[in-house]
């Protein structure tokens, strides 16, 4: 009864590990800033958008913005290879997020027109399509100030601990995925991800478990295997 038990507790950690690990993939490291201002590549293709920290790829000395020339092959694996270091999914994390700091987006289309919108920004533009032969469009560039009005006071509150969160969406329908093309951005409140702590204490918990089971089939194996009879 007790192997049910484990078995059991073993079994309900499983969602646990699949609901946190989302949460390891998608937020990825924080984005940096430099001189007050945070650059964020932003690609879109139906349907989803794929997010950069510029910032931190600059640092390395690497130009994630860098034209090449896509008839050859080994300068568009060096950039893909490049541009994976510097991913992060679905979430965009800016925890040093202060009043007054910018952010500025580079933003490419691979296929059809899109659009990108914060409303609490005030932020609407429109992304070109890429022209034949080309695999982005023209980039657009565009600032937004993390003003007092623009976060509703919300960033220098120094009660607001745990920051705030805007979503950005295409506003130009591109499809039968369009409503799934969102991203969202955590300003202010410090780094700190609850996410990881459960996803590796789930870990722990599950294989103690496991371990915990396989020592006591393998003592009673051991003690029925001690009360059979040789066999002559």
């Amino acid at each position: 009864m007790k192997y049910k038990f484990y078995i059991i507790a073993f079994l309900l950690m499983v969602p646990v590990i699949g609901l946190t690990m989302p949460v390891q993939a998608e937020e990825g490291a924080d984005f940096i800033k430099v001189d007050n201002v945070y650059k964020v590549r932003i690609e879109s293709a139906q349907w989803e958008f794929k997010i950069y920290d510029l910032n931190a790829a600059e640092k390395d000395g690497i130009n994630l913005n860098r034209e090449i020339d896509i008839s050859r092959q080994s300068q568009v694996d060096r950039l893909n290879s490049d541009k994976a270091k510097y991913e992060v999914k679905h979430s965009v994390s800016m925890p040093d997020a202060v009043v007054d700091d910018q952010i500025e987006f580079h933003l490419y289309s691979r296929d059809v027109q899109h659009g990108f919108s914060i409303n609490e920004l005030d932020l609407a533009v429109a992304l070109n399509r890429p022209s034949a032969g080309s695999e982005f469009g023209q980039p657009t560039v565009a600032t937004v100030s993390l003003t007092d009005d623009a976060t509703d006071g919300k960033l220098s509150d120094p009660d607001t601990k745990n920051g705030i969160t805007f979503s950005s969406y295409c506003h130009i329908f591109c499809g039968l995925g369009h409503p799934d093309m969102k991203v969202k951005f955590k300003l202010g409140g410090g780094s700190f991800e609850y996410g990881p702590i459960v996803f590796y204490a789930a870990i722990a918990l599950n294989l103690g478990i496991l371990g915990f089971t396989l020592r006591n089939i393998l003592t009673k194996v051991a003690v029925i295997s001690k009360e059979i009879p040789a066999v002559n």
